[in-house]
């Protein structure tokens, strides 16, 4: 199992969905499952500086995917919020989902796993 995974939104994907106007700032997620972080990164409109938003993989309730002609829209919901990153390419929101769930599987019960409802 893969212990850190990058993506970033598409540019194809961007384009055909009608997010053009993020092509300079596209949204970036990063899964670290050594450390149990998923980082959502995004350069502000102005393109000095970036906000990133980490979370706790163990307060994952549910992941979502909304497929488009080209690329995906991947939206995990936490216990204290959600985060949607859109125009990732669709291969790399099933492998985001996949790890997440592979993760919970290895997790031993009343160990601090992840819980999906």
């Amino acid at each position: 199992m893969e212990n850190h995974f990058k993506s970033r939104s598409s540019v194809m994907s961007l384009i055909t969905n009608g997010r053009m106007w993020h092509l300079l700032n596209p949204w970036h997620i990063s899964l670290n499952l050594n450390e149990g972080i998923i980082n959502v990164k995004k350069r502000n409109w102005y393109l000095i500086g970036h906000d990133v938003r980490s979370y706790s993989i163990r307060y994952v309730r549910e992941v979502s995917i909304n497929t488009h002609l080209f690329g995906a829209d991947l939206e995990i919901i936490f216990f204290e919020g959600r985060v949607s990153v859109p125009s990732l390419p669709k291969r790399d929101a099933e492998k985001i989902k996949t790890l997440l769930f592979e993760k919970n599987k290895n997790f031993q019960q009343g160990s601090g796993s992840v819980v999906f409802h």
